[in-house]
Formats: structure tokens, C-alpha cells, sequence
């Protein structure tokens, strides 16, 4: 149910069951909702109004109002406004680590998590500054440089920070979490793109800085996850002045660009929402890791929750969109003859003359995988 504050201590209920809240990687959800555009309702909402959302006791505030053709649309912000009471000016941050930085931002009286965040910020110091703003555009700075994350709790006053290229293991099922076609899965739009590949990263940082006092005296890092190709990229980035600091950004640089990015949209049946506490166990939030089954594709991948609109009154409407993990994190099973195709791709490409007998490649895991060739067409693994 939706309810509008008015500000006089009277809330009213607002008459609508088309209303939806959608999850962001961002952590700023949004809450969209229409109603006739001549119903008493529309007239008294306007922008800026804070309106609450029952079943999970949540703040919005409108920014957006659209109307015509009978209907009138609405978009609302979740109600940060806390973190937009004061202005903080030119705040620089001095080899410092993620948690200092953090508290800087936080409002009086606000709590925070921080143990899905570690493989962003376990160990590292960072130095930058933050020319000034409100506390809620400090936290969109911090976040854009550690690589993180949040959920906010608002009723709590809690932010919950997570690495925002991994995700995590969500609820009481983790790892189980699982969408499959023909059974909680019933379409799948899949997006794959590799406009930015490499496996080489050369990397530069402010001043000529530059990656061989921390990285055996070598300019560049390499990642062949997803391919032994050798394709060169370059990474730069003047605010950073420390080699160590310098690698680590290089390091989740190149494990964005090794492999192609994937999303997927899918319109799936939400067990959780729509079957209620017997099913709790497959709940589904920004950011989960969730395991899709692709039989058009034929594989089996790990993928993040990376937006998640629901609706209380029609769960049947519910979908999400999933973004590709780090290779540390995927569990690629495509079937032997398309994994073997292109894992020995390039042993084909080097040897001319291996059209016909037996060549070897290796896996993704370093691991050599023994083909029989027929005509230059890979017919089958050799077990």
C-alpha cells in the first residue's frame, strides 16, 4: 500500500495497485506508480512529496510527474534527504582507508556494514579529494572510487557496502539461488558485448606514475580467464599518485574488460513474492549472485542481481536484470563441443596443417584440453 505524507499529521492512503519499487545498483531505489489523471488523488500529489511504501516500511519522494492521455505517472526517489543537510567542502583524504573515508559522509547516528566490501577494500588506502557537496554526493564519490557499493536501510539508519564488481551470496538459500527456463524462468533477453576487450593492461597513473616497483618491473598486468589471445589495452588515471594504489585499479580495470560483459533481462516467476513465507528462502535483492540456466546459450552462469523491480499487488510483473561477475566468480558449463571449439581455436589458427589428428589447448583453468580434428572442424574431446 502506498501512503502520502501531507505534513499536517494526516496521511492519506493513496488508491493504486499499479505501484513498483525497483532495486538499483546504485542503492538509490526508485518507486514508480500511476493513477487516473482526473481522480481526486492526482491533483493533491505533487513533487516533492514524501510517500511511503507499507510493505517495506520505506520513504520515497517524488521527482517526477507525467500526465496525459487519461493517466498520470509517477516516479519517486527513495528519501535519502539526510544525507542532504549539509555541505561539505573540499575534503581531502590522505592515505587513508575506506572505513576513515566512510565515516566522513555518514550522518550522525547512522551504521554501517561493511564485510561484503573486503575484496574492494581489504588492505588499501586511497588519496583524493572531495571538492565539496552534500553528504549523499560524497557517498557517490566514494563509492566511484573503491568500487563499492550500498544499501540503504533507511528505517534503520544502516548502509550496507558491497563490492559492487562481485556481489554477494543474499539470503537464507545463497548459492542456490537459481532461475532456469521452463521452470521459474519463463523468458530470457541476453545482451553480450566486448567493445573494450583485452588481456593486457598497461597502466598509468598521475606525474608518468607507473606499475614496475610494484609489479616485478613490469608496465602492464595480464588476465586469461577468458582468453590466451593477447589483446593490449591502456589504462590512465591522473588522480592516482601510488604505484600500489595505481595496481589495484589496474587489477579491477582488466577484470572488467577480459571478457565480454553480459546482462540479462528475464521476466521470471518470483517465488518469493508471489507464494509468499514458504518460498522465503528464494528471495531475491540487489546485489544476489544468482545462477542462470541458458539452454539457448547452453551454459550455466553465475550472474549479479544488478536491478530488481517488484510490485506488492501483481508479483506476476516482477523482473530483474543481471550483470556478468569477475571470472572468479563464473561458472561457465558450456557442453564439451562448444567449450573445446574455442578453447583450441587458437592451436587451430597457429598450425596450419592440423586439419586433420590430434591437438591440445588449454583451458580457461590452465588446465590441456586433448581434441581429435576432422577436416579442421573439432568433432570431440579425447577422454
Amino acid at each position: 500500500m502506498l501512503v502520502r505524507n501531507v505534513g499536517d499529521g494526516k496521511d492519506r492512503v493513496i488508491n493504486t495497485a499499479d505501484y513498483g519499487v525497483t532495486e538499483k545498483l546504485s542503492g538509490i531505489d526508485e518507486l514508480s506508480f500511476s493513477l487516473p489523471s482526473k481522480s481526486p488523488m492526482a491533483y493533491l500529489i505533487h513533487e516533492v512529496d514524501r510517500i511511503l511504501v507499507t510493505e517495506n516500511h520505506t520513504w520515497f519522494v517524488v521527482t517526477q510527474i507525467t500526465s496525459g492521455d487519461g493517466t498520470a505517472e509517477y516516479k519517486a526517489a527513495l528519501d535519502l534527504e539526510t544525507f542532504k543537510q549539509d555541505i561539505l567542502e573540499h575534503v581531502r583524504f590522505h592515505e587513508s582507508d575506506f572505513e576513515t573515508q566512510l565515516k566522513t559522509f555518514l550522518p550522525t547516528g547512522w551504521t554501517y556494514d561493511l564485510q561484503h566490501a573486503q575484496t574492494a577494500i581489504s588492505g588499501l588506502q586511497k588519496d583524493w579529494l572531495f571538492d565539496g557537496g552534500t553528504r549523499l554526493e560524497g557517498m557517490t564519490a566514494l563509492a566511484d572510487k573503491w568500487g563499492i557499493s550500498y544499501r540503504y536501510d533507511t528505517k534503520a539508519k544502516a548502509v550496507l557496502v558491497f563490492d559492487v564488481a562481485t556481489g554477494y551470496l543474499g539470503g537464507t538459500s545463497g548459492s542456490n539461488l537459481r532461475l532456469t527456463v521452463g521452470a521459474n524462468l519463463r523468458s530470457i533477453n541476453y545482451t553480450g558485448t566486448a567493445d573494450d576487450f583485452c588481456t593486457r593492461l598497461y597502466a598509468y597513473g598521475k606525474g608518468g606514475v607507473t606499475l614496475e616497483t610494484v609489479n616485478a618491473n613490469s608496465q602492464y598486468i595480464e588476465n586469461n580467464t577468458y582468453s590466451h589471445r593477447l589483446v593490449c589495452g591502456r589504462y590512465s588515471n591522473t588522480e592516482i599518485a601510488r604505484p600500489a594504489e595505481l595496481l589495484d585499479a589496474a587489477k579491477k580495470e582488466l577484470a572488467k574488460r577480459c571478457k565480454p560483459k553480459t546482462s540479462y533481462e528475464c521476466d521470471f516467476v518470483d517465488l518469493a513474492k508471489a507464494a509468499g513465507q514458504d518460498y522465503k528462502a528464494m528471495e531475491i535483492h540487489v546485489p544476489y549472485i544468482i545462477t542462470v540456466s541458458d539452454s539457448d546459450r547452453q551454459t550455466v552462469e553465475k550472474q549479479i542481481v544488478s536491478e530488481y523491480t517488484w510490485y506488492a499487488r501483481h508479483p506476476e510483473k516482477n523482473k530483474i536484470t543481471l550483470s556478468s561477475c569477475p571470472d572468479t566468480l563464473q561458472n561457465d558449463l558450456r557442453n564439451t563441443a562448444q567449450l573445446t571449439q574455442s578453447l583450441a581455436e587458437n592451436a587451430l589458427l597457429q598450425n596450419d596443417n592440423a586439419l586433420n589428428g590430434s591437438i591440445t589447448a588449454k583451458d580457461s583453468d590452465g588446465n590441456t584440453v586433448n581434441c581429435t580434428v576432422q577436416n579442421g572442424v573439432i568433432i570431440k574431446e579425447v577422454t
